[in-house]
C-alpha cells in the first residue's frame, strides 16, 4: 500500500486517450474522441479539470491516433495547475499496455486512471477515500446499472468487492462460495491504482488492464474493490449519437459545472448570455434579424447572417458560419464550417462538408 494520505489524495493521474474511436467515426476520422468539441472544450480538458480539482498536479496522457489533435485539446493547463506528459504509442497498446509503458511516472504513490474520451463530474476524493479504506489494489469507481444498456457490466458483491466482468448483466449469478447474488454495476472509466497493480500486467506489447490485470488479481486474492457514485452526470460521448447527447445535456443544464470551474475551466468564457440560457461569445458576430432560440451556445469567430434560426440545442463551435435563412435545431457544427444560405439541420451534426444525423 502506497503512503498517500487521504487528506492529501494523489498527485498523480494518466488520461486513455490513444484509442482509434471506431464507434465514432466518422467523426473521429477528423478528430479523436478525448478531442471533439463540446461547446468549446474537449472531453480531454473537462478531465484534466476534474482531476485538478481533484488535488492531482502531474497527468501522463497517451496518445496514437491523431496525437496532434489531442495535444492541441489539452492546451495551456497552466492555470489548471497541471504538469502533462505525453506518451505517444506508435501501436496501440491498450489500457494496459499504455499503463507499463507510462510506469516510470506512477512507482511512488496511488494514482488515478481516467479514460480521455469522458464527460463525468466524479467525486474522485470520495473514490480515493474508499479505496484507501478498503485497502484495495485497485479501485473501479461504478454507478447504478441502468435499464436497456448496451454496456458490459461489473458484478459486485455484498461487500463491494468486484468478483467478475460480463458482457450483459443478466449473465451474473451466484458464486459457487459466495450467499448473495452478484450486483451488476456501470463502470464509469475511473479507476484508483496502487503502483503494485503495474508489476501485475505483462510487459512489451498490449494489454488489457481488466483481462490481465484484474481478472488475475481476483483470482488470486486481490482486492479489487467497486466505489459507487449513485449521482453526478456522466456521458461517454462515443458514437455520434451519444456525443450529440452529451452537447445537449452540457446546453440544458444537466451537467453540473462547480468542480470544473473550481479548477479554473470556465465554460461559455467570454460569453454574454443574451436571454435566458442563450449564449454568446463576444467575438461572435449575430445578424439583427437572426433569431436565436434557448438553449444555445455561438461561439468565437461564429458569424451568423440574415434571417438565420439558430436553436433550440445548438452548439456552434469557433469560426462557424450560418448562411442566410438557414435553420438549426438540436445539432452541432465543427470549427469552421459553413451551413450554406436556406440549409436546414436538425439533430444533426455538421464537420465541414458532411452532413451526421446520427
Amino acid at each position: 500500500m502506497s503512503k498517500a494520505k487521504i487528506s492529501e489524495g494523489p498527485s498523480k493521474a494518466m488520461i486513455l486517450a490513444a484509442g482509434l474511436g471506431t464507434r465514432l467515426r466518422p467523426l473521429s476520422e477528423a478528430m479523436p474522441k478525448p478531442a471533439v468539441p463540446i461547446c468549446g472544450i474537449a472531453p480531454i480538458r473537462w478531465n484534466l479539470a476534474i482531476l485538478a480539482s481533484a488535488g492531482v498536479r502531474e497527468v501522463v496522457v497517451n496518445t496514437h491516433w491523431r496525437p496532434k489533435a489531442v495535444e492541441e485539446a489539452v492546451g495551456d493547463v497552466s492555470g489548471l495547475g497541471l504538469t502533462v506528459y505525453f506518451s505517444h504509442e506508435p501501436r496501440v497498446l491498450g489500457t494496459g499496455g499504455g499503463l507499463v509503458k507510462a510506469a516510470h511516472h506512477f512507482r511512488d504513490e496511488t494514482f488515478f486512471l481516467v479514460n480521455g474520451k469522458l464527460l463525468f463530474d466524479a467525486d474522485l476524493h470520495a473514490a480515493f477515500a474508499s479505496h484507501m479504506d478498503r485497502r484495495a489494489m485497485a479501485t473501479m469507481v461504478v454507478r447504478p446499472y441502468p435499464r436497456r444498456s448496451g454496456y458490459g457490466a461489473v458484478n459486485v458483491d455484498a461487500a463491494g468487492n468486484i468478483r467478475e466482468f460480463t458482457s450483459n448483466p443478466k449473465e451474473s449469478g451466484t458464486l459457487a462460495d459466495e450467499p448473495s447474488p452478484l450486483t451488476p454495476r456501470l463502470f464509469t472509466g475511473v479507476h484508483v491504482l496502487e503502483p503494485a497493480v503495474i508489476d501485475r500486467l505483462p510487459e512489451g506489447g498490449p494489454a488489457c488492464i481488466k483481462t490481465d490485470g484484474y481478472i488475475r488479481m481476483i483470482n488470486d486474492g486481490e482486492t479489487v474493490c467497486a466505489h459507487l457514485q449513485e449521482h453526478g452526470y456522466w456521458a461517454e460521448p462515443s458514437t455520434p449519437r451519444k456525443y450529440l447527447m452529451a452537447v445537449r445535456d452540457l446546453l440544458g443544464g444537466k451537467v453540473s459545472l462547480e468542480g470544473f470551474r473550481a479548477a479554473g475551466l470556465v465554460p461559455f468564457e467570454d460569453c454574454e448570455e443574451v436571454s435566458p440560457g442563450v449564449f454568446v461569445h463576444r467575438d461572435a458576430s449575430i445578424s439583427d434579424s437572426a433569431l436565436l432560440k434557448s438553449p444555445c451556445w455561438i461561439g468565437p469567430g461564429a458569424r451568423l447572417e440574415r434571417r438565420t434560426v439558430v436553436g433550440p440545442e445548438v452548439a456552434l463551435e469557433a469560426g462557424t458560419q450560418i448562411g442566410e435563412e438557414a435553420s438549426l435545431t438540436k445539432s452541432v457544427v465543427w470549427p469552421d464550417t459553413r451551413i450554406q444560405a436556406g440549409e436546414k439541420l436538425d439533430c444533426c451534426i455538421a464537420v465541414e462538408r458532411e452532413r451526421i444525423k446520427p
